[in-house]
Formats: C-alpha cells, sequence, structure tokens
C-alpha cells in the first residue's frame, strides 16, 4: 500500500535540494552567477536561474533513472568509470608532466563552454532560465552525493520499486 505524500515531505524535499547547493563545488561560485543574473532582472532573474536548475536536475534524474535500467546499465560499471576517472583526476594533480600538458587540452574544451554561454544572454529571462538548466546539468555530479540518500529512500517510502 502506498502512503499519501504530504505536504511536509514535499516541503523537506525542497529544503533539502536548495541545501544541495551548500555543496563545496556550488556554493563559492552562487554568488556570483546569482549576482550576474539579477543585475538586468533584479527579482525574475534568479527566479528563472532556479527554475531552469530545478529542471534540469529534475529532467535528467528522471533520465538517468528511467533509461539506465531500460538499457541494462549496471550500477557497478558506473561506479567503477567513476573510480577510474578519479584516479586519473589524481594522477594529473599529483604528477607535474600530466600538470603541464593538461590545462592545453582543456583549453578547447573550455572556449567551446565559453562560446555557448555567450550566447545564452543570460540578460533576458530566457537566457536566465538557460543558464539555470545549463548549470543545473554540470552542477548535478556535485550535488549527486548529498541527495544520494535522498534519491534512495524516496521510492521506498512511495512504496515504488527498486530495479535490482
Amino acid at each position: 500500500m502506498v502512503e499519501p505524500v504530504s505536504f511536509l515531505h514535499l516541503g523537506l524535499t525542497l529544503v533539502a535540494g536548495a541545501l544541495s547547493t551548500l555543496s563545496p563545488c556550488v556554493f563559492p561560485l552562487l554568488p556570483m552567477v546569482v549576482g550576474g543574473v539579477a543585475h538586468t532582472h533584479r527579482q525574475i532573474g534568479p527566479l528563472a536561474m532556479g527554475a531552469g536548475m530545478v529542471a534540469a536536475f529534475v529532467f535528467f534524474g528522471v533520465m538517468l533513472a528511467a533509461v539506465g535500467p531500460t538499457l541494462g546499465i549496471d550500477i557497478r560499471y558506473l561506479r567503477t568509470a567513476a573510480g577510474l576517472l578519479m584516479l586519473a583526476i589524481a594522477v594529473v594533480l599529483l604528477v607535474p608532466e600530466a600538470q603541464e600538458h593538461t590545462p592545453a587540452r582543456l583549453s578547447r574544451l573550455a572556449t567551446m563552454a565559453q562560446q555557448v554561454s555567450a550566447r545564452l544572454h543570460p540578460e533576458t529571462v530566457h537566457g536566465a532560465f538557460l543558464l539555470g538548466a545549463l548549470l543545473g546539468m554540470i552542477w548535478s555530479p556535485c550535488s549527486g552525493p548529498c541527495s544520494a540518500p535522498a534519491w534512495r529512500w524516496w521510492p521506498r517510502r512511495a512504496g515504488c520499486s527498486t530495479a535490482g
């Protein structure tokens, strides 16, 4: 039997989502980004950016949760891939030769990201929403470890079956 969802649970979920912005890779940049959006649209700009972030978090969360099991992607492979990526980053940070060559290799990616962000026009409400969606997509791996317990708890609480 599925228990009804109360407004208390929804409110706590909203608070938990807001607290996920306090993760170490999001929080230091948040004032600068929100300030840039609020420069032209004092009240609605930050709200539009927040709505874009929420839309991106929900979209990518639902898509990954739905598509992963459908494609037969095993969580163990994702964990292994994430662990290997972390090891590669550690090598870059620890080996001086790797540190010398990495910026040159990543400069093309940084240039491409700058070109995309320049086309967003965050001074408009529509652009603020798109900027929020882009930041939500980029920041979702940062807030994932903070929100993982909630993502694990919610389907069980709502009476949904977990794949496995």
